[in-house]
């Protein structure tokens, strides 16, 4: 309880934050990619936006060096 009241912290969001950070590193796949539901998709964009949008833009240049080497 101290978590909430002295550190105002919410710890599921950072448990959230670290398991797609930990599964994404161990499948090689982008946080984004590792969400199937649109539902949770839309409510995980609202609390870990940092997270997501580093996934997209990291999809934009892999696609753009595909695209040059291609």
């Amino acid at each position: 309880m101290s978590t909430f009241v002295r550190d105002n912290v919410n710890p599921i969001k950072k448990l959230e934050c670290s398991m797609l950070i930990l599964a994404s590193a161990v499948h090689g796949v982008p946080a984004r990619g590792l969400i199937g539901d649109a539902y949770e998709l839309q409510r995980l964009g609202g609390l870990l936006p940092s997270l997501l949008q580093a996934a997209e833009n990291k999809d934009v240049v892999t696609d753009k060096i595909e695209a040059q080497e291609g």
